[in-house]
């Protein structure tokens, strides 16, 4: 797991104020630079009734880039231990988000889960969401309600389809927690649809417990490949639950929040069925209502 440097982008909205936040506490526990991005996406009436909107947009524009300039640096000096770099740009804002990712190699991308309209160039939740589905690395997005002093991960929710192969939220999330001192709790939900409200409350827990079983299993499988593919690495305790709900987004988020956990890892896909979870759209559910950041990761 590479997280040694953190691209931060921002259009100055309190979530982005906030995502910085969580990138400074990973930073100082990573010892990773951080790549400080504002892009500003210049939107130009097409009108001749009013052409002097251009020279005032432009220099609109203009202003607000020395000002991020000057936040950039405000920042760097208040955070000596951390090693940044700044860069502000003109452009598509996830176009840049994802070429930055790529080219400056970062591990990780840390942002808010949507931002404000600033001459065009906000993290609104639909650039949030483009970012997520195009992004070559895992992304950590954050919003307002988060809002917290320090933030300090003990628990991670780790959210897994039992008929899928993908595991790679469980492994991120067992050497995020092994590094940050963490546990681990796996939650399988039995997405009970209308068919299955016509089974007995027997066979739905007898279902449930196969279930778990399968959980297990699985999750035993990939912690006992991951500790011997990286041998020395800081265990995490691990715990399995299946969960039973109509809508598997909400199912997760209201377990999170009564559960207090930190961070939810999930993985950016799904599929359908009776006995599947985590849908691509209850994915983009997930993110979009939880109130602890989410850690969003490619199969």
């Amino acid at each position: 797991m590479n997280i040694n440097k953190i691209l931060w982008p921002t259009d100055g909205s309190k979530e982005s104020g906030e995502s910085l936040r969580l990138a400074l506490y990973l930073a100082r526990i990573y010892g990773s630079e951080i790549i400080c991005l504002h892009v500003s996406q210049i939107q130009i009436p097409v009108t001749d009734l009013y052409p002097s909107y251009e020279t005032v947009i432009m220099d609109i524009v203009k202003d607000t880039e020395a000002r991020f300039g000057e936040e950039f640096n405000r920042i760097e000096t208040e955070n000596p231990g951390v090693r940044f770099s700044t860069e502000v740009v003109r452009g598509s804002v996830v176009d840049w988000i994802i070429e930055k990712a790529k080219a400056d190699e970062a591990g990780l991308i840390v942002m808010g889960k949507k931002g404000h309209g600033l001459i065009g160039s906000a993290l609104l939740g639909s650039n949030t969401l483009k970012v997520l589905r195009n992004s070559p690395v895992p992304v950590l997005s954050v919003k307002t309600e988060d809002e917290k002093t320090e933030y300090d991960i003990k628990k991670i929710l780790v959210p897994l389809d039992i008929s899928d192969t993908a595991d790679s939220s469980l492994t991120y999330a067992l050497g995020l927690a092994g590094k940050l001192g963490a546990s681990v709790t796996v939650v399988y939900v039995f997405w009970i649809d209308a068919n299955v409200y016509e089974l007995s409350p027997d066979l739905v827990d007898e279902l449930s417990g196969h279930s778990a079983k399968e959980l297990r299993l699985r999750v035993d499988a990939v912690k006992d490949r991951y500790y011997r593919d990286n041998k020395g690495a800081p265990e995490a305790g691990i715990e399995t639950r299946v969960l039973t709900g109509v809508s598997p987004a909400l199912t997760v988020t209201d377990y999170a929040d009564e559960n207090g956990f930190d961070l939810i890892a999930i993985t950016t896909h799904g599929r359908r069925g009776l006995e599947r979870i985590i849908l691509g759209s209850e994915t983009e559910k997930i993110i979009r209502e939880a109130r602890c950041p989410v850690l969003a990761l490619k199969p």
